[in-house]
């Protein structure tokens, strides 16, 4: 019998039970995008090392250039100039100039950097300076960005590319990562058949097992596709039994209706330490999506129809392998855009539905979502679909015209 909980009950109950210890690794740097920090990083020097100009031009003292205009121009002595990578020759004194380029060491005395454009080269090494600047202007100073034992990144951040270049800015060619988990993935139905196969009359291709391994992947876990298994308990729970010594989290897909020949929630019931959680949840597509643990490790039974399988995975697993990696699994994280719905959509209260939609938007316009409609067998209509209107479980349908949140989808 299926014992049905909400979206909310059944998230609750897989974070809850299922709050692991995240191992760590050390990664090379060109190894570490999107993977996330286990401890913080503090700087152990200063970034920028030294002070330095941003712009072709002439490192002057700024009180040198006050009042200076097309009209009045400053007149000031040319006193050497700052190759690429290499020092100063000396120290910019009152009434002095020195030229310089972007990136180059700005000369101890100058606080300031006259754009190219605004000076012109006299004889005898003097120049007139057209344009007044700024104490700071056009330069970057000595820890600008970082100062010795500042926090460049906390524990738990997943590091982006600009990430990355700060560390690497830094001399840090090496980080502490949570480790990504591994997920198994399981496909059952006597009648799928790998996807290179062709099907003979009464079998299809496994959809299901390209679908939830690109998915695991694009949420940052390492897939472990344990391929196609018979409906068989028997068959079933040997492959668990690999699973379970291999991978963190099992996915199996199919077999999680209540049918004669549906015998995921024995297999898991049937393995060593196995149990079930829930069996059900209220929403539309995958109400009969499993939750169960062998051994402490989560087991998923997801539906046999695509779309089901695909949806049950955004709203259980992949919060779950979020957690894994140290990373929060909020709502907050979703990416969403607003539109207007193009349709009246029906729905049943006690229950979550989630359409698939079509984004539309006309020029100068906001997005307007089109529900794709079809079977949750239909691979078709997620193809079509730019993301997922949730409709709410105490809400009997919205109505054309309505502002609604769409979650994109990958």
């Amino acid at each position: 019998m299926f014992k049905v909980l909400n979206v909310e009950e059944a998230q609750d109950t897989v974070v809850e039970n299922f709050k692991y210890y995240t191992k760590v690794e050390e990664v090379n740097l060109e190894n570490a995008l999107h993977r996330v920090l286990s401890y913080p990083v503090a700087a152990g020097e200063d970034m920028p090392p030294f002070s330095r100009s941003t712009m072709d031009g002439f490192a002057v003292k700024a009180e040198d250039t006050f009042g200076a205009s097309e009209a009045f121009p400053m007149i000031l002595t040319l006193a050497g100039e700052v190759p690429m990578g290499k020092m100063p020759p000396s120290v910019v004194q009152g009434g002095e100039a020195m030229q310089v380029s972007t990136g180059s060491v700005l000369p101890e005395g100058a606080d300031a950097v006259v754009m190219l454009e605004y000076v012109e080269n006299l004889e005898n090494r003097e120049i007139m300076v057209y344009r007044p600047a700024a104490p700071g202007e056009n330069i970057i100073r000595r820890g600008d960005d970082y100062r010795p034992g500042v926090e460049i990144l906390p524990a738990g951040h997943m590091l982006r590319s600009q990430d990355l270049g700060a560390l690497a800015g830094m001399g840090i060619t090496r980080v502490n990562v949570n480790r990504l988990p591994v997920t198994a993935v399981i496909s059952t139905g006597d009648e799928i058949v790998d996807c290179r196969n062709t099907p003979l009359p009464g079998q299809i291709r496994d959809i299901n097992t390209t679908a939830i391994t690109t998915l695991v992947t694009s949420q940052g876990s390492i897939p472990l596709p344990l391929g196609i298994i018979p409906d068989r308990k028997e068959k079933l729970m040997e492959a668990l039994q690999e699973a379970v010594s291999k991978a963190d989290i099992i996915i199996i897909s199919g077999g999680s209706s209540v049918g004669t020949r549906d015998v995921t929630v024995e297999a898991i019931e049937g393995s060593e330490n196995g149990g079930i959680f829930f069996h059900g949840i209220a929403v539309r597509p995958g109400k009969p999506t499993i939750l169960g643990k062998i051994k402490n490790k989560p087991v998923f039974g997801l539906s046999g129809n695509p779309v089901s399988a695909m949806i049950g995975f955004l709203l259980l697993v992949k919060p779950l392998i979020r957690l894994m990696q140290g990373l929060p699994c909020h709502e907050e994280f979703k990416r969403k855009i607003k539109a207007k719905l193009k349709n009246n959509l029906p729905s049943t209260t006690g229950r979550e539905d989630y359409y698939r939609v079509h984004l539309l938007k006309e020029e100068g316009e906001e997005y307007t979502a089109e529900p794709v409609l079809g079977s949750p067998g239909l691979i078709s209509t997620m193809v079509k679909a730019h993301g997922l209107l949730r409709v709410p479980r105490n809400v009997e349908g919205l109505y054309q015209g309505d502002e609604v949140e769409v979650e994109l989808l990958d």
